[in-house]
């Protein structure tokens, strides 16, 4: 894992050598705030797009949620994406503000898919962190 300072040139090196990303659906439809996303998603090192990093990252990985993937594929039909596959997944836990929070880090590409009695693994925008 990308230690956070240098986490942007490592997601950068991760993205290039990674084409074929996993894409994600939500059970339940999140909005999400154009202005945030834009911030997350460009190529610099500014300090406010470190601690939303840090923050979405914080909300994925510090839960009780478990990850519930479902076993088909869905195909986009979205006219202005791709065809990509896209894996369904929901979240199950004993608090629904735990799971609202966790599903609003997906929503902005932080998805929390797998987690184990040692391990918590998170997408990135298509990087697996651990």
């Amino acid at each position: 894992m990308c230690i956070t300072n240098q986490f942007w040139q490592c997601f950068a090196e991760a993205a290039a050598a990674n084409n074929s990303k996993r894409k994600w659906k939500l059970k339940s439809e999140t909005a999400v705030d154009s202005e945030l996303m834009t911030l997350l998603r460009k190529d610099s090192n500014l300090d406010e797009r470190i601690v939303a990093h840090e923050f979405f990252l914080t909300l994925a990985a510090c839960n009780t949620v478990i990850p519930i993937i479902s076993s088909g594929k869905v195909s986009s039909g979205g006219k202005d994406e791709p065809n990509h596959d896209i894996e369904g997944i929901d979240y199950q836990g004993e608090s629904p503000d735990e799971q609202a929070l966790v599903s609003a880090a997906s929503a902005y590409g932080y998805t929390l898919f797998e987690r184990t009695s040692g391990n918590v693994v998170i997408d990135v925008n298509g990087e697996k962190l651990r």
